[in-house]
């Protein structure tokens, strides 16, 4: 964290139920006060006390269940492919070489992934089918237009 960078973004949401709860609790006690409520102090210590740390807790709950289950899905994506080349190695569909060139090629396409490259290609565009051959190390048959 920076002199630029307040927060980390992800707590935004515990930034705004502390802001909302503070408020809240603010109103209702000066509400109380100057109605001539005996005991509006105790607004201040259920506000303060009690609902701030509860919300401020079920907000990062929140975003801790959200983050997990996003998380998950991401690791769910990841590995489907690589257990399916498992088995088709374990069933005799692929060669040793086959295998560790697929595992390889996956891994690589995974992390250009995680790391946002798309090898200069605009979003949501794949390569041709000319351009895998070529990276393979096979021979280009010619151009592809989609």
């Amino acid at each position: 964290m920076n002199a630029d960078e307040p927060f980390d973004g992800e707590a935004t949401i515990e930034l705004i139920t502390a802001g909302a709860v503070t408020t809240l609790t603010l109103l209702v006690g000066f509400g109380l006060l100057f109605a001539g409520v005996r005991f509006f102090w105790i607004a201040y210590v259920v506000g303060f006390a009690g609902v701030l740390p509860l919300a401020v807790g079920y907000a990062r709950a929140y975003r801790l269940r959200a983050h997990r289950a996003n998380t998950d899905t991401k690791t769910r994506e990841n590995t489907e492919p690589l257990e399916e080349l498992r088995e088709r190695y374990a069933r005799g569909e692929l060669t040793d070489e086959e295998f560790d060139r697929r595992v390889e090629r996956l891994l690589a396409t995974a992390a250009t992934e995680n790391a946002g490259w798309n090898g200069g290609r605009g979003r949501g565009e794949r390569r041709t089918p000319d351009e895998d051959r070529e990276r393979e190390g096979g021979v280009k048959t010619g151009s592809y237009h989609p």
